[in-house]
């Protein structure tokens, strides 16, 4: 009897299928540890800053002819060079005779008063810085130049600071429409500090305020005090150096006529030379605040 055998038989696998979509990306993973430092560079060093303040205490000197200085109170300087220009400092109270710096506050106020001394009353001067109250010898009525339009004048050396607003002169003979003039000259005489004119058309007093108005302010020192007149005839009370001639120019001349001429109304700006000359007499003017 013939068996009828089954026999399955297996399919051929066919080719894989296309791959898929890629799914979406995770999330971030935890940060790592920090890796170590690395080496210091090699870069240069940077510029030095500005040095401080320097603190309160004994400031000690520097270099010849430079000083450290510290502006709080109590500190003490040491050394012996000069303070820089514009350096302030406590005006002491007048005649202070100690070895304390003085201010120029304090040189102005002792100079104004003499070293301290009483000031002429109203701060005048005769002539040649002679004060008031001081005894002076006084000749009146005489002529105090030779000629017309001469100017004369006499060095002298004023004390003290002294303002100077106006002149006062004594006429003895007066001189119609005319006038006499006093003034006071730089050292060198090459600058007319300020003038008085004064009216000859009477005899007596006369006071004349400087030209220009206002005062003039001269400090210690030396000076020329001059004067003259448009008309020769005039005179007044004057002052006299009798034959101080013979000793006062022995060196240097110290009194004399001037090259400069008074013209226009004005004395010369400048006093130009100076010859020698005595005796003299000058006018005497009061010169005051």
């Amino acid at each position: 009897m013939a068996t009828n055998i089954a026999i399955k038989s297996t399919g051929i696998q066919g080719p894989a299928g296309p791959t898929g979509p890629t799914g979406p990306t995770g999330g971030t993973g935890p940060t790592g540890p920090t890796g170590p430092t690395g080496p210091t560079g090699a870069g240069a060093t940077g510029p030095t800053g500005p040095t401080g303040p320097t603190g309160p205490g004994t400031i000690n000197s520097g270099a010849t002819g430079a000083m450290a200085y510290y502006a709080a109170s109590g500190v003490t300087l040491s050394g012996t060079s000069a303070l820089p220009d514009g350096t302030t400092a406590t005006t002491k109270s007048a005649s202070d005779n100690s070895t304390k710096v003085a201010t120029t506050a304090y040189a102005d106020a002792e100079c104004a008063t003499d070293g301290g001394a009483s000031g002429a009353v109203g701060g005048g001067f005769f002539n040649t810085g002679i004060e008031c109250g001081i005894g002076i010898t006084y000749t009146a009525n005489t002529a105090f130049v030779g000629s017309n339009n001469q100017v004369r004048c006499i060095k002298f050396t004023l004390k003290k600071r002294t303002t100077i607003a106006r002149g006062t002169i004594t006429v003895g003979t007066l001189q119609s429409g005319k006038y006499a003039y006093a003034g006071i000259y730089s050292a060198s005489g090459t600058t007319k500090l300020l003038e008085c004119k004064f009216s000859v058309n009477g005899t007596g007093v006369v006071t004349s305020t400087i030209t220009g108005g206002g005062s003039v302010t001269l400090q210690p020192g030396e000076y020329w005090y001059a004067w003259g007149t448009d008309a020769a005839g005039t005179a007044a009370t004057v002052l006299a150096t009798g034959n101080d001639n013979t000793f006062i120019n022995v060196n240097f001349t110290r009194m004399g006529t001037a090259t400069g001429t008074i013209s226009g109304g004005a004395m010369p700006s400048s006093l130009g030379s100076v010859t020698a000359v005595g005796p003299l007499y000058s006018l005497a003017c009061l010169f005051e605040s």
